[in-house]
């Protein structure tokens, strides 16, 4: 499957934002927009999430199993490396409670609160993969169905959880029936724009045209008047305007717009690589807890 690229870079800032919230906090300092790296993370999920069940990975069952062997195995080495020496140690984690019931309860990605009464598993960072978890379950569960009505399907029932906290009694909304979930919807829904072509280019915005409009003047490329009746449009990568009947002054300035836009193909060329080299670096970087979907 490709590479979404842009997304991935995103992902691994998103991942560092989050690592370095937490170093923060142990160090005694704030980093307060950290948090919000989980707040991208849940819509970075559903994009991914969405992209990769239309292509390699419709079977629920297969879904379900990649996600599982993906998150769980490492996610459970810290939960019980905890447990275990919070058990031997217990001084040395004052805030864990390695308690029979919270532990499972914690191995099994089901929301809960803990010993202390807050809605925390027992390696507290791990909330989030909770969110995570109900998501993969519901969109596993619709991937019984036909792929037209999946994105409903699956929207639907993160609504629905979501109004549940507001109508119920705490703590169902602390444990997760709350809007971070509509989050999940918003990565399913820009994804489906994807599919549908309906997201804007990467290079939108770059002057389609040289010739625009002053007042009532049209100007040509080098920003002089452009006769009445003739126009000079450059696309990327060609000249659309009919340049050998321009003078020759006029036909050097449309001959340097045809450079600057080259230039810019090449920067952007170049951006994509350096972009790619910082992903790499940001990706070995980025705790391997956050990197549970591809």
């Amino acid at each position: 499957m490709k590479t979404l690229l842009s997304i991935q870079y995103l992902r691994a800032t998103a991942a560092l934002a989050v690592v370095v919230y937490h170093a923060s906090q142990w160090g005694g300092s704030i980093f307060d927009i950290g948090r919000a790296g989980v707040d991208v993370f849940f819509v970075v999920s559903g994009v991914i999430m969405w992209t990769v069940t239309g292509r390699s990975e419709g079977a629920p069952g297969r879904f379900i199993w990649r996600r599982f062997s993906r998150v769980a195995p490492f996610y459970w080495l810290v939960t019980l490396a905890l447990t275990a020496t919070a058990l031997v140690w217990p001084d040395f984690l004052a805030n864990v409670h390695p308690e029979a019931g919270h532990v499972l309860l914690s191995l099994a990605f089901i929301p809960h609160m803990d010993p202390r009464g807050l809605p925390f598993p027992l390696y507290g960072p791990g909330w989030s993969l909770n969110y995570e978890a109900f998501f993969y379950l519901l969109l596993g569960a619709a991937l019984f169905a036909p792929r037209r009505r999946q994105a409903v399907i699956v929207s639907g029932a993160l609504a629905a959880t979501v109004a549940s906290g507001f109508l119920l009694a705490d703590p169902i909304y602390l444990l997760g029936a709350n809007p971070m979930l509509l989050q999940f919807v918003a990565g399913v829904a820009i994804a489906n724009l994807a599919e549908m072509k309906m997201l804007p280019g990467r290079r939108s915005g770059w002057g389609r045209r040289t010739a625009v409009r002053d007042g009532g003047r049209r100007l040509g490329p080098a920003g002089q008047d452009e006769p009445a009746g003739q126009r000079h449009d450059v696309d990327h990568g060609a000249g659309v305007g009919r340049l050998d009947d321009l003078a020759p002054a006029e036909k050097k300035a449309s001959d340097r717009g045809l450079e600057i836009e080259a230039l810019k193909l090449t920067i952007a060329t170049s951006e994509e690589s350096l972009g790619k080299s910082l992903q790499d670096a940001f990706t070995s970087a980025s705790l391997r807890v956050y990197r549970n979907e591809d």
